[in-house]
């Protein structure tokens, strides 16, 4: 779980539903004015870098790009992500994978698309969408890079034995969150055991499967939704800290009912300083709580809030953090400077602990790279 929230992947849940409440659900309070609110568009994109922090050195494994976008029309915002990861060549590309197997991820992408529509006041989602794209891996049976050769177009591929191996994951789905209903389509794989002249070997055989769900009529947000949740919560502040709700439809597929997680965030008690990429040139950024100073290049240097978001759960791993500027801190384009957006998230770092000894090994951070608003 704590891998898919995100992209995870926010990756990526709160407020007053008009889809009902179960008994004892909190009502965490949001910004009466959201903070992308007055712009119709914004735009966010990060560089992604994962790095392998297990060694003596930190080696980055893959880079990529991460895009956030919202546009506000009407009663309704519809935030679209994108996402796109490339592992490169060095040795560490191939790990230890929680199910005990090592897993090989040289030179191979794995990308997704999705949208969210929601209410702009209250946050409930209408609907939401997503495809995934997980490359095929090829699998090692032991450490020692016994690599079972796969083509990506592959629909079956013959296995030694013994061997380890999981399904490819990639997938999609549409929710409808007014109806409570969600559509899933994925593969699924079955293996066959052949035995010829005293030699056996599995063939692992691909199918679609497609599944339709209800959902609980509840409380809760869709994933793709998350930094927008976490910037406009009220309590996205210095020692502030907050509890919601958040739809999970591949967990739901997994299990073969609904899962809804409930979600901490919590914030540091002190502010830390970031440097943002928000062009001088075009936009004029303030804080109300002081001047802001700049760096020698002329970028503002700016107070960001320390924001953790995890499961509440027991084994819930690491939350996610985020850097958000605070909520004192206005960004302006300076050809409409009495229009303004806050509480950016500027940096985002999902961590991966290795079973082998439980210490981090990875840590996948996106840092903002661009930042765009038109008005409408």
């Amino acid at each position: 779980m704590k891998k898919r929230i995100m992209f995870a992947a926010v990756a990526l849940a709160l407020a007053l539903t008009a889809t009902g409440c179960s008994g004892g659900d909190v009502t965490p309070s949001f910004d009466a004015e959201k903070p992308w609110q007055q712009p119709g568009y914004e735009y966010c994109e990060y560089e992604v870098q994962k790095i392998y922090v297990g060694g003596t050195e930190d080696v980055v494994v893959a880079e990529g790009t991460y895009t956030n976008e919202i546009r506000t029309t009407g009663d309704n915002s519809t935030v679209k992500n994108t996402f796109r990861l490339t592992y490169g060549t060095a040795p560490e590309t191939v790990i230890l994978t929680e199910a005990g197997q090592y897993g090989v991820h040289t030179s191979l992408t794995d990308s997704y698309e999705a949208e969210a529509t929601f209410k702009r006041d209250s946050l409930v989602p209408v609907s939401a969408s997503k495809n995934f794209k997980l490359a095929q891996r090829p699998l090692c049976d032991d450490s020692n890079g016994n690599v079972l050769p796969l083509g990506e177009s592959a629909e079956s591929y013959t296995l030694p034995s013994p061997v380890k191996y999981s399904d490819p994951r990639s997938y999609s789905y549409t929710v409808d969150y007014a109806a409570n209903t969600a559509h899933f389509v994925t593969t699924e794989g079955t293996t066959t055991k052949n035995t010829e002249n005293d030699a056996t070997t599995y063939t692992r055989n691909y199918a679609t499967v497609e599944k339709d769900f209800n959902l609980s009529n509840n409380t809760r947000f869709d994933n793709e939704q998350l930094h927008y949740l976490v910037r406009a919560l009220s309590n996205t502040k210095k020692k502030g800290s907050a509890t919601f709700y958040l739809s999970n439809i591949y967990d739901s597929y997994l299990t073969g009912s609904y899962k809804r997680y409930t979600m901490s965030l919590s914030c540091a008690d002190k502010t830390t300083d970031f440097t943002p990429q928000i062009d001088p040139e075009k936009f004029e950024m303030s804080d109300a709580e002081g001047e802001l100073t700049k760096t020698e290049d002329g970028w503002y240097n700016v107070p960001c809030v320390q924001a953790s978001v995890s499961l509440s759960a027991e084994q819930s791993g690491p939350p996610i953090a985020l850097l958000v500027t605070d909520p004192s801190v206005t960004v302006a384009q300076k050809s409409q400077p009495d229009i303004k957006t806050n509480k950016v998230v500027v940096q985002i770092t999902y961590t991966e602990y290795s079973p082998r000894n439980a210490k981090v090994a990875y840590k996948t951070v996106y840092t903002l790279r661009d930042y765009r608003t038109t008005y409408a």
